[in-house]
């Protein structure tokens, strides 16, 4: 270990930038098989989306909801959700007391279209790990549920980890035509 408790940052930096390559063709892989799986299930890649946030929500939802959630515009997400009306896959009602308001179901074809998409990803990740045994199974599952905790810290609180942060250098990111908001 190095100062500050920070392992060895010379392998330290080999070992991220060989995962954040390694994390970027998993999600691009990710990415091609969702679109395909989609695909042979009649769906966009937006629409699986939409169904499956809808579905995660109780199988309905407000569209506000959805638009915060998958990160899309309303006028986009009008789109996706009008095609999955006219396939039978969706239902929208106005709230009886705020007119405003816009929910959106999953109807009984989307339930099973909804189910049709996880076997489909159940089974590729299934494919994926084939070459797996179970003890790697249990030893990569408790590595993933690992990760992903310590990956739900929002980017904000970056701040509150200066001994890594001052290893990498996030002025890159700014952008010279919004200028940085100061406490």
């Amino acid at each position: 270990m190095g100062t500050n408790n920070l392992p060895d940052h010379r392998q330290r930096a080999r070992l991220l930038e060989t995962m954040y390559t390694t994390i970027q063709t998993l999600s691009w892989e990710s990415h091609k098989q969702s679109t395909g799986i989609m695909k042979e299930l009649d769906l966009t890649l937006p629409q699986g989306l939409a169904l499956l946030t809808l579905e995660s929500l109780g199988s309905r939802a407000k569209m506000s909801e959805l638009i915060e959630l998958i990160q899309i515009s309303g006028g986009t997400l009008t789109g996706i959700v009008d095609r999955l009306i006219a396939a039978g896959l969706v239902a929208r009602q106005r709230d009886e007391e705020d007119r405003r308001v816009v929910y959106v179901s999953l109807t009984e074809a989307g339930a099973k279209k909804v189910q049709a998409v996880q076997q489909a990803h159940k089974l590729q990740l299934d494919l994926a790990t084939a070459g797996f045994s179970n003890r790697e199974l249990e030893q990569f599952n408790g590595l993933l549920k690992k990760f992903v905790e310590a990956a739900s810290v929002p980017p904000g609180s970056l701040n509150n980890y200066p001994e890594y942060a001052r290893l990498y250098d996030l002025t890159l990111a700014e952008n010279p035509a919004r200028p940085e908001k100061r406490e």
